[in-house]
């Protein structure tokens, strides 16, 4: 079946399925018409899902070109009115423009009668300033003299009465002057013997008056002399109280003091004592080492390790005189243990308990006299063993 294609359809070249005026330019729509056409495009969307066709090719092209046909109408509308619209706006910015280039024509013609306008303006409010000032100094200056009359009407009321209350004073002091039997010939005379006599009861009272204040002030630096020196008592005897306190402490430590020196001293004593005794028993036992053995030892001078007194010196080799001694005693001990073992090897063991004791006694007969050096090697080798066995 042949279709009829509306020549505006086919100019515009658009899909049987396809919602014309898409390749022209969009325009704007109306609300009903907007909605009119959605609902018809929605139904031919259902009507193309479902695939239930209810009516003809060509009935659903006719359709299709009625609303062409009012798309384009209402496009034709809107663009009559839009151009409608444009046209006043146009006529209107003319005119406007108009209206300011004759603005601005009479600007210029009335601008330097504006100038002068404004120059006599500003002179006119500058003058009108000026005046203002001028009348507020000018008011200000008549308030002073006017508050400056009426202080000097007041001075002159005060004057009148004053010289109306001194009137009878004046009548007084005529009626004194012709009283005085020619001892004032005026009221001058009076008036200057009164200020005189004022003058000197003032000189008087002042006198009297300061008398009195030197009296308080003698008083008063009395008073504070006494209480200074009560003061300066009490504060003496304080620091007196604190000086014997001072002196009580300072003779208990000093007692302390002493006490601690001499148990020093004692101690020292002690100690030189005992290293004394040390140092004689060494020397002792190194003159009978050396007198007892055979071999030659080299002598020591005990004179430089003890003084006058037999007390020990303080010197740098003591200690190491005293080692050198006590290893040569050392290495005569263990020679005379051994010569002691050999003849306890050799002798009955009766003849050994007898040589002990009479050892044992020749060594403390020995040891009574450290400064004695023997007789012979075989008393030294029995005093040896005795040794030996009594350490």
């Amino acid at each position: 079946m042949a279709m009829n294609v509306s020549p505006r359809l086919a100019s515009a070249g658009a899909f049987i399925t396809q919602r014309g005026g898409q390749d022209a330019e969009p325009t704007p729509r109306t609300p009903g018409r907007a909605k009119s056409v959605r609902e018809a495009g929605v139904a031919e969307l259902e009507a193309l899902v479902s695939g239930i066709t209810q009516t003809s090719q060509a009935t659903l092209l006719l359709k299709k070109k009625k609303e062409m046909r009012e798309v384009v109408d209402s496009l034709a509308f809107m663009k009559d009115e839009y151009n409608a619209r444009m046209d006043a706006c146009h006529e209107r910015q003319v005119e406007f423009e108009r209206r300011q280039d004759e603005m601005k024509e009479q600007v210029l013609r009335f601008e330097k009668f504006i100038q002068e306008n404004d120059a006599k303006w500003r002179r006119a409010e500058f003058k009108a300033k000026t005046e203002r000032k001028a009348l507020e100094n000018k008011q200000g200056e008549l308030e002073e003299l006017q508050e400056e009359l009426r202080r000097a009407e007041r001075e002159r009321r005060q004057v009148t009465a004053q010289l109306t209350g001194l009137t009878r004073f004046k009548d007084y002091l005529d009626h004194t002057v012709d009283s005085s039997d020619h001892e004032y010939a005026e009221i001058l005379d009076l008036l200057n013997r009164y200020r005189t006599l004022e003058d000197a009861n003032s000189d008087l009272m002042m006198q009297v008056q300061q008398g009195d204040s030197n009296m308080d002030d003698m008083r008063t630096d009395l008073q504070n002399m006494r209480s200074e020196t009560q003061n300066s008592i009490l504060v003496m005897n304080s620091e007196i109280n604190q000086y014997q306190k001072r002196l009580d402490v300072k003779r208990r430590s000093n007692k302390q003091m002493l006490e601690h020196k001499e148990r020093e001293e004692e101690s020292v004593n002690d100690i030189n004592r005992d290293t004394w005794q040390v140092i004689m028993a060494i020397r002792n036992l190194y003159i009978r080492c050396g007198a007892t053995m055979r071999t030659r030892i080299p002598p020591i001078h005990w004179d430089q390790f003890i003084s006058s007194d037999d007390r020990p010196i303080e010197h740098a080799e003591l200690g190491q005189t005293l080692d050198s001694c006590l290893r040569v005693v050392r290495e005569r001990i263990r020679d005379l243990i051994s010569i002691v073992e050999d003849g306890d090897a050799r002798r009955p063991e009766d003849d050994m308990g007898l040589d002990a004791s009479y050892s044992t006694s020749q060594l403390n007969g020995e040891g009574g006299r450290p400064d004695s050096r023997g007789d012979a090697a075989t008393k030294g080798g029995m005093s040896g063993s005795a040794s030996r066995r009594g350490i």
